[in-house]
């Protein structure tokens, strides 16, 4: 295009090449690294659309290492000093499924822990959402996710289905945050529905059981799509909000009392229970999510 002359469409079309490169680029990052025990540089090319990829020196030819969900275990270690003194560099293994393993060396923890973070980035999008390889890198949402037993934001139909499929007993219960609201999460609760005629479906004031402080409230999360209101089998499912406030303080929508963390809710709730509608909502089982 260097000797085309500079018009409206040439002009575009060098954008549009320019671009791709960039997007080509930009889509990969490289970390440069060593082998253990050589001072043979070694490039680790990671990128989005075809996995892990490693080359020596400065070539140009690559070896595919394994794609994101081949992943099956990564490692971070001090590496091995060479004159008996302190050392920064780290080892980082990365095995797959089938046990083949690659070794590297980086030169500071910071580099090897943004490597590792990246492939486990890479991981929970494309096969995993709820894992991750080493505690040090993982997201703080995830980590309190998996305490609380909580599910991503997930929407209303997709719980149900879960708890269905886990027996939908009375007192089943899922917690999931909100598709709409960063510090909301929802609580849907399987209930035994009241005699035919008298059940209103999904949704209602939730007070709190007797010895609670009551208030009134709304369950619902403002999710759009449907849900039965009953089941066939008797069984019904109540949707509750539950929020955090700026101080780290948490409460059920509709009910006063405040709560140090997500865990005593659960927990005070699970004892004391709550009514929906004048039915009786317990608290029992947790239904959290597994691992894939």
């Amino acid at each position: 295009l260097g000797g085309c002359q500079p018009d409206g469409p040439r002009l575009k079309l060098k954008y549009l090449l320019d671009l791709e490169r960039l997007q080509r680029r930009r889509s990969e990052e490289i970390f440069h690294v060593r082998s253990p025990g050589s001072a043979a540089p070694v490039a680790i090319h990671v990128s989005g659309d075809s996995g892990v990829a490693w080359s020596c020196g400065g070539s140009e030819s690559r070896q595919h290492f394994c794609d994101f969900p081949d992943i099956a275990d990564i490692s971070i270690k001090q590496a091995a000093s060479r004159d008996g003194g302190p050392v920064e560099n780290r080892l980082v293994t990365v095995t797959k499924a089938d046990n083949r393993v690659l070794e590297v060396e980086f030169a500071t923890l910071r580099e090897a822990r943004s490597f590792v973070a990246l492939l486990d980035g890479y991981y929970r999008l494309t096969a995993d959402a709820q894992h991750y390889f080493c505690r040090e890198v993982a997201p703080p949402r995830l980590l309190e996710d998996l305490e609380n037993q909580c599910h991503g934001p997930i929407s209303a139909e997709f719980a149900v289905n879960k708890l269905e499929a886990a027996g939908g007993a009375p007192g089943l219960f899922l917690l999931r945050r909100s598709p709409q609201d960063f510090d909301s999460f929802l609580l849907t609760v399987c209930v035994q529905v009241r005699p035919p005629g008298t059940g209103r479906g999904l949704g209602g004031t939730v007070t709190a059981a007797p010895g609670g402080q009551r208030g009134p409230g709304t369950c619902g999360d403002g999710a759009t799509g449907t849900v039965p209101p009953a089941t066939r089998s008797g069984r019904d499912y109540k949707r509750c909000r539950i929020r955090r406030d700026e101080d780290g303080h948490w409460w059920l929508s509709g009910v006063a009392r405040r709560f140090c963390s997500l865990r005593e809710l659960l927990g005070t709730y699970g004892h004391r229970g709550l009514q929906a509608e004048g039915a009786p909502m317990r608290l029992e089982v947790a239904c959290p999510p597994r691992p894939k």
